[in-house]
């Protein structure tokens, strides 16, 4: 007499995590779209079909602009629902074969393949622009959105992807600082003014760190009296460079002086 046990165990709640931790190593869980990995790789693999076929790929780099306020003032809900308002309009601004990816916060980004050249991606650009500023209704909250983006073409603009990337984040910084709301195509002298700012930034720390600035008050005399009329706050810069001292001046009227002496 032969005797049987069987096991028998349900998986299918388990096969369903596995298959809800996968699309969430690859998509973004708010809009849907291809998160930073899956973006990564797409823009490797048109990068290498673009140089096997002697084509351009075009990248945009798109920031809202004021979506902090947004989500400070209206919630983290109403933000959420804008974002995948946002997704949405990009998605049906492209081709089928391009690629929208959410990187993070309100960061998204364009991969457009086989790009005819500069003007079509200002173009689509311009279109992406007037589709994201149309008014939309968030809940009870009438909201309008603007963005500024950055745009860098391959093999123009960088060899790979993390130099595509790095430009057209460096155009879109320069989109913000020039007004926002709109779009600027990288430049090699945009990474000369971002290294220059960067550096200034880094110097202006480290002379805070070791003391090297200065508070001064000058007087303001007035001529036809010669009486006291106001006192100008200056910050001078004190850092010594070889036998060198230089002095940078700072008024608040936003005035620089910079000279040397003897030190």
């Amino acid at each position: 007499m032969q005797h049987y046990i069987s096991v028998f165990t349900d998986i299918t709640e388990k096969k369903a995590d596995e298959e809800r931790i996968q699309y969430l190593a690859h998509f973004d869980a708010v809009t849907g779209l291809p998160n930073r990995v899956l973006f990564n790789d797409r823009l490797q693999q048109s990068i290498q079909r673009a140089r096997r076929f002697k084509r351009q790929v075009g990248l945009m780099f798109l920031d809202l602009d004021r979506f902090k306020y947004i989500n400070d003032t209206l919630g983290h809900p109403v933000g959420d629902l804008l974002l995948e308002l946002v997704a949405k309009r990009l998605q049906d601004s492209i081709r089928q074969s391009d690629t929208v990816a959410r990187l993070g916060g309100d960061e998204f980004v364009v991969i457009v393949e086989d790009l005819d050249g500069q003007d079509t991606l200002r173009v689509l650009a311009g279109k992406i622009m007037k589709s994201l500023s149309l008014p939309v209704q968030l809940e009870s909250h009438r909201v309008n959105v603007h963005c500024s983006i950055g745009m860098s073409v391959f093999p123009e603009h960088g060899n790979d992807a993390d130099q595509l990337v790095k430009h057209a984040d460096i155009a879109m910084y320069h989109a913000k600082e020039s007004g926002r709301n709109q779009a600027v195509l990288y430049l090699p002298e945009l990474s000369v003014r971002t290294y220059a700012n960067y550096s200034l930034e880094r110097s202006l720390r480290h002379a805070i760190d070791t003391a090297q600035l200065r508070l001064h008050y000058q007087p303001q005399v007035r001529l036809s009296s010669g009486r006291l009329d106001s006192i100008e706050a200056l910050v001078r810069w004190q850092k010594k460079t070889g036998n060198w001292l230089n002095r940078t001046s700072l008024s608040p009227g936003g005035g620089q002086r910079s000279y040397c002496s003897a030190g």
